[in-house]
């Protein structure tokens, strides 16, 4: 799913960056582990990570700036995904989520991992300590810079920045499926990597290259892992674009990834490690 929709704003985004701004002075790529992941990049950021006084390097990110006589520095954060982060998985759905992060209003989880990137961007542009890069960070957004900041990357790839105000101008589902708990109790867990698949399969992202990307389809997480539920409680919302398919054959596939229970999980941390070491002022 993720792959999928790097591959639609990836470029545009680093090509808009370099444009805007003429130079990126730092990276700060995110860097997911858990069940979203294979634990095989647990051990290759092991290395990365442990090469002391080197900034680690993200495939693909810090070569863009190389690649224009740059050497842009970057080091990444170790995020968990034992659990879907924010409440919406698929392309129009995550647009949405991130402008109400900008608006003060998104998921707390996703507001938390997004400060962190920023807030550590900040002080390796050499402008900022620690203390100083969240009082920034926190005028930027309560301030509503962050959000007309947006509305000028928005137009500078071309795109509407209407859609800001209006969520109706982004692709809509044609049909959206009640996924209900099959039983009270706790959700114990989600498999986010099958969650991301599932998610691929509705259209939301790409299974070859060639595949048609269905702007309009995901999946939204109305309760997530660690929420209590009652029987019966609406849990999920399948969102069909395009594609017909059969609402039981779904609803099956999404509780199977799915895990309930009669304890509260423990609650994880969302942030674990920033690989690479920070500069000193």
């Amino acid at each position: 799913m993720q792959a999928g929709l790097e591959d639609v704003l990836d470029p545009a985004i680093a090509q808009a960056r370099m444009q805007l701004a003429g130079e990126a002075r730092a990276l700060a790529p995110l860097a997911a582990v858990g069940l979203g992941q294979k634990m095989e990049v647990l051990r290759d950021l092991g290395r990365a990570g442990g090469q002391r006084g080197r900034p680690f390097r993200a495939p693909g990110q810090t070569r863009r700036g190389r690649g224009r006589g740059h050497r842009t520095p970057g080091r990444a954060l170790t995020t968990d995904t034992d659990g879907p982060l924010g409440i919406g998985a698929g392309n129009a759905n995550g647009v949405v989520g991130t402008i109400e992060v900008l608006k003060g209003k998104g998921p707390a989880d996703v507001e938390e991992v997004t400060r962190a990137q920023a807030e550590r961007l900040l002080v390796m542009s050499g402008k900022y300590d620690e203390k100083s890069a969240k009082k920034k960070l926190e005028e930027t957004l309560r301030s509503g810079a962050a959000l007309e900041q947006a509305r000028k990357w928005i137009e500078a790839q071309g795109g509407d920045s209407k859609i800001v105000d209006d969520y109706k101008l982004l692709p809509q589902p044609r049909e959206t499926i009640e996924v209900r708990a099959p039983r009270s109790g706790f959700i114990t867990a989600i498999d986010t990597y099958q969650a991301g698949m599932f998610t691929v399969d509705l259209g939301a992202g790409r299974k070859k290259a060639d595949d048609k990307i269905d702007y309009a389809a995901g999946v939204m997480f109305d309760r997530r892992t660690g929420e209590e539920v009652k029987s019966g409680d609406v849990i999920a919302r399948i969102q069909l674009g395009q594609a017909k398919r059969d609402a039981a054959e779904l609803r099956q596939r999404f509780l199977a990834f799915v895990k309930h229970g009669d304890a509260k999980p423990e609650e994880r941390q969302r942030v674990h490690e920033h690989l690479g070491k920070l500069p000193t002022r």
